[in-house]
């Protein structure tokens, strides 16, 4: 027996309910697409705000403050497992009456535990490490892309830091925002990155000073990190290391590190040296969105580099092109065409790509040549597809020419709609978007 519910707390607690209302225990509990669905019966739990209110205080009674928030750290983690890691803790805790975390040589606890912990991990390094920007009207400006939806809990962090400015952390990777007018947090999300006009110096509020170890730390972090060049073994851990050992200043350092190098750093031994440097041979290999999304660009996300690298087709034809030809491509404005062409005017870019080249770093981008059946179109894919994940369904839109968005609209061209498919196809519905099956969106490919 499969659960599905809803992507929220909400939805997971609805869940919890339901499991001990039919006296059911679920082998798993899932949010979406479920590939083992033809070896398992799914039932679909939908929302139910007043059982999920009886299943959090209930755990709020038995486990404490500390069980709400280690769910809630669980909940946004990008662990595939989370879900039924997070059932049969809150299960257990309820059950037992108390707080179980302490309980680590329970497997269910310690591994509930262990998401905890990498959730909190990371919400700790970017509180250190995120980078932001002045805008000219004030506003500071943060874009990141972490591997957990950690925004809501760095947020508060920076509201209580800054006092009374007012500043945006812009999470690439799901477009969420929070934004701060200088007292009240609000969450949104959005399809596209917010227009952000820079000031002449860009102050930096962490440092102004790219030659800085910090600076230095953030940009190695996130050109190993796995949507950049995704570089296996060069965490930030690693990365620290490197840098404080003055063995690693730029990206392009990376390349030329040599195994006795590694060897010095700790808990380094032959097998781990050897991994990271074949991880490091293989990024060389990398399509060339990967390099992009990991110079960090300001305002350039991991979507927006695969569009620029799809449509100038090489690193070279990016550095050629101006404001106005970047300007050109679907999706992108006037101030992220302008980043583009800021960033690679820069002498420090030169050399990096130089170096990088020199190094062996593909700088040409192989994906296959875009279709035009949805050129012009967006689409929204929604719910549980039969033979499709969302992210196999969302390629294809793209491959195909037309725009994968997260969110309906009256712009929204169509909706591909699977089962459990929720608010968005009742948006779909009350705009009068068009909805499709999965099947008719396969035929809608097919066509002449």
């Amino acid at each position: 027996m499969i659960y599905q519910c809803e992507d929220s707390e909400t939805g997971f607690l609805s869940a919890v309910f339901a499991a001990y209302e039919t006296k059911e225990t679920p082998n798993q509990l899932v949010f979406t697409d479920v590939q083992t669905a033809m070896l398992s019966e799914i039932r679909r739990i939908p929302p139910d705000y007043e059982k999920a209110a009886r299943v959090r205080a209930a755990l709020l009674r038995r486990g404490g403050r500390r069980a709400a928030d280690d769910l809630d750290k669980v909940l946004r983690s990008a662990e595939e497992d989370k879900m039924t890691a997070a059932f049969r803790y809150v299960r257990l805790t309820i059950n037992e009456r108390a707080d179980v975390s302490g309980r680590l040589a329970d497997p269910d606890v310690f591994r509930f535990q262990d998401i905890v912990r990498r959730v909190q991990a990371e919400r700790h390094r970017f509180t250190g490490f995120l980078r932001f920007l002045e805008t000219k009207s004030g506003v500071y400006y943060a874009h990141y892309a972490p591997d957990n939806d950690i925004t809501a809990l760095i947020a508060p962090h920076f509201r209580a830091r800054l006092s009374a400015q007012k500043f945006v952390i812009h999470d690439v990777k799901r477009n969420k925002l929070a934004l701060c007018d200088g007292k009240q947090l609000r969450y949104a999300e959005t399809d596209a990155l917010p227009t952000i006009v820079l000031s002449e110096d860009e102050a930096a509020l962490r440092c102004v000073n790219p030659e800085c170890p910090a600076q230095a730390l953030r940009n190695i972090i996130h050109f190993a990190s796995r949507d950049a060049m995704d570089i296996d073994g060069l965490g930030t851990a690693v990365a620290t290391q490197l840098v404080e050992k003055d063995m690693v200043h730029s990206a392009a350092d990376i390349y030329a590190l040599s195994r006795e190098q590694l060897l010095t750093l700790d808990k380094f031994k032959e097998k781990s040296a050897d991994n990271l440097l074949n991880a490091i041979q293989r990024s060389k290999e990398n399509n060339l969105d990967k390099l992009l999304f990991g110079f960090g660009i300001r305002n350039i996300g991991d979507k927006a580099a695969a569009l620029l690298a799809e449509h100038f087709g090489s690193l070279q034809a990016i550095r050629e092109a101006d404001a106005a030809a970047i300007s050109e491509i679907d999706g992108f404005g006037g101030v992220m065409a302008q980043s583009v062409v800021e960033f690679f005017a820069k002498e420090g870019t030169t050399d990096l790509v130089h170096r990088l080249a020199d190094a062996g770093v593909n700088m040409q981008w192989k994906g296959e040549p875009k279709g035009d059946k949805l050129a012009g179109k967006t689409l929204v894919v929604t719910g549980t597809l039969e033979t499709l994940s969302r992210n196999e369904a969302e390629a294809l839109i793209v491959k195909n020419g037309g725009k994968a968005s997260g969110s309906v609209s009256k712009k929204t061209s169509y909706v591909v709609a699977g089962t459990a498919a929720g608010s968005k196809l009742t948006k779909a519905q009350a705009l009068g978007v068009p909805v499709l099956t999965e099947a008719e969106f396969l035929d809608l490919l097919k066509e002449e």
